[in-house]
């Protein structure tokens, strides 16, 4: 993740008093492929947020996080996250055709493409930050309580459902 000058460490502080969980790369750590456990979090994530900044489409770390994010994008919900920078000017950003850059361009036209939120510094950012936790906890209580299929998609509930299971067919002694 880029990281944005204030905004990111109030949304993040934002965040965990809502006891929502978030998960930032260290940027001491990077290098040019996605670690393995970046992956992890990602694919672990219900929710992932990109902060897009202006030299967001310049860190080549930062572009091989958003084809991360995005390949296990079915997994999770996306939500971007545009801080004073249009979404438009994401998309224009590469003229080479390599073909990392092109991974890279479909990946920021893709997310450019995504309903999110854009910072324009017209109102106050701790409104804006508010906004998006908001939003963000949201969509976690929509995906607790959304019908499941079947129970293998419950998280730490099979053995509980087992125990029931097992409480429910007890036979009785008459």
């Amino acid at each position: 993740m880029d990281h944005c000058p204030g905004s990111l460490e109030n949304e993040i502080s934002a965040l965990s008093r809502q006891n929502i969980q978030t998960f930032i790369d260290d940027p001491l750590n990077r290098g040019y492929k996605i670690s393995e456990s970046l992956v992890k979090a990602i694919k672990a994530s219900a929710i992932s947020v990109i902060i897009f900044s202006e030299d967001y489409a310049s860190s080549r770390w930062c572009l091989d996080e958003l084809a991360g994010i995005l390949e296990c994008k079915k997994l999770s919900f996306v939500l971007p996250f545009f801080y004073r920078v249009d979404p438009s000017d994401l998309e224009e950003r590469f003229e080479q055709n390599s073909e990392k850059l092109q991974t890279w361009r479909k990946g920021l036209r893709e997310a450019a493409g995504l309903s999110g939120f854009h910072y324009r510094s017209i109102r106050p950012e701790s409104e804006l930050i508010n906004e998006v936790v908001n939003h963000i906890l949201k969509r976690l209580l929509e995906e607790l309580f959304r019908p499941r299929d079947n129970k293998s998609q419950l998280v730490g509930v099979e053995s509980r459902v087992e125990e029931i299971e097992s409480l429910l067919s007890v036979e009785s002694k008459d």
